[in-house]
């Protein structure tokens, strides 16, 4: 996929995740990193954030907070939780399970194109 990254977490859950999207991140251990605009290190293991981008050299998920302040990436080796949300109109979280996975047709398997006159 070009612009979104599929990520397989079971047989039964199956999501994209496009940038900005919510995820909720479980870390197996505490992460160390700096703030950003203060530049004092940032111990973190879990919390909510937006996905960025994936290192397609490394295979790391770019993640950043909301107020733009923090940003890490992280191995999916390393991750216990691995969840998308979404958020409402008025700002809750909902939990994704599961999303229609939309693909392109094989060209083996795709119909002859027609013109209408």
């Amino acid at each position: 996929m070009i612009n979104g990254l599929i990520l397989l977490m079971s047989t039964h859950s199956c999501f994209h995740i496009f940038p900005n999207d919510v995820l909720h991140i479980k870390m197996k251990k505490p992460k160390k990193n700096k703030n950003q605009n203060l530049g004092e290190p940032i111990i973190w293991q879990e919390g909510y954030f937006y996905y960025k981008k994936t290192d397609t050299a490394t295979a790391q998920i770019g993640i950043i907070d909301h107020m733009k302040s923090f940003s890490d990436r992280i191995g999916s080796q390393n991750l216990m939780i691995l969840e998308k949300y979404q958020v409402d109109p008025l700002g809750n979280l909902s939990k994704v399970h599961g999303e229609k996975r939309y693909g392109v047709p094989s060209s083996s398997h795709s119909q002859p194109v027609t013109t209408v006159d």
